[in-house]
This record gives C-alpha cells, structure tokens and sequence, in this order.
C-alpha cells in the first residue's frame, strides 16, 4: 500500500513516478490510498503516464489545489494514512510506503503524532520501528525522528543504535 501523503504537497507526483517506474509484476500488487485527481496532477506534472493501479481514496483530497495546503487536504491525507493502516491491520497489506504529509495540517485534521513513524508504531504494536529513506542506490536510516536537534543526544543512546542497525541489516 502506497499512502499519497497531502494532495495538494510533492506526494502525488513522487507516488506517480514511482507507480511509472515500478516493475510490471508489481502494479497488481499496488494499491494506492489517496484520490485519483491528485495522482494523475502528479503524473502530469511529473510527465509520466500512470500504470492502471488501484487508487482507493474518499474524495475528501479531490480539490486539493496543488502548493495551497488547507482543512480539507489535511483530512484527506491522515484519511489515506488512516486506510491503510487499517487494511495493514486487516491482514490486506504486506507493506505501507508513505508520501510526505503536511505535519501543520494534518495536526489541524486530528492526527496526533509528530509523523508517520510514531503513528505506525502506535496503531500497528511495533516496539521499534526505524524510519528509512530509500533510493535507487542509497538506503538511509534514521536513528533519532521528530525529535528538537537539541534533544538528539539525550535521544541518541547505544541501544537506540543499535536497534536502528538491527532493524536495518533485517529489512536490508
């Protein structure tokens, strides 16, 4: 499950360019959890041509305007998050890759962590969790997120590391 992350932010061309370049064995695995109007924006502003995918979204991000974030695409992107987390709860999901979200407007929806991070973990019982961006040829983990800079030492102790790496080398 892909989340589309704020309709009206990066999410819907960084999520088409992905859909475009993923393998063909992988588009009937994919289901998207956001509004198809914003995903095919992304696409054109991405100028790639989108894989015919599921695309699972309420309707409530169908107006996003692209660069004016506001009430109703704060509601749609925790909306997204919210789905597939439940279709992960539900068995319906092996995995959940996220899109940035707007962390103002999404707090202004209802949604009570400081990110996605938190928010998987809490809702799906993982002890740890490590956010990682991946790339096609760099995979980063982080040790410390949403934390102030001046709290990172006190956040950054042995065991936290060696967490990270442990979940790390296991999802490597």
């Amino acid at each position: 499950g892909i989340t589309l992350g704020d309709p009206s932010g990066i999410g819907p061309e960084i999520v088409a360019q992905a859909l475009a370049g993923a393998p063909d064995e992988w588009r009937g695995r994919i289901i998207v959890y956001g509004d198809r109007g914003p995903l095919e924006r992304g696409a054109r502003a991405a100028g790639v041509t989108l894989p015919d995918i599921a695309v699972r979204g309420d309707g409530t991000g169908e107006l996003a305007v692209a660069g004016a974030p506001d009430e109703a695409s704060g509601a749609a992107q925790v909306g997204y998050l919210e789905a597939a987390v439940a279709a992960a709860q539900a068995g319906q999901l092996a995995a959940i890759v996220t899109a940035p979200i707007s962390k103002t407007w999404a707090k202004r929806a209802g949604f009570s962590f400081p990110g996605h991070t938190e928010m998987l973990a809490a809702r799906l019982g993982a002890p740890d969790v490590v956010m990682m961006f991946v790339g096609p040829k760099l995979r980063v983990a982080l040790a410390t997120v949403h934390v102030a800079l001046a709290d990172v030492p006190r956040e950054l102790t042995t065991a936290r590391v060696r967490t990270t790496l442990e979940l790390l080398a296991a999802s490597l």
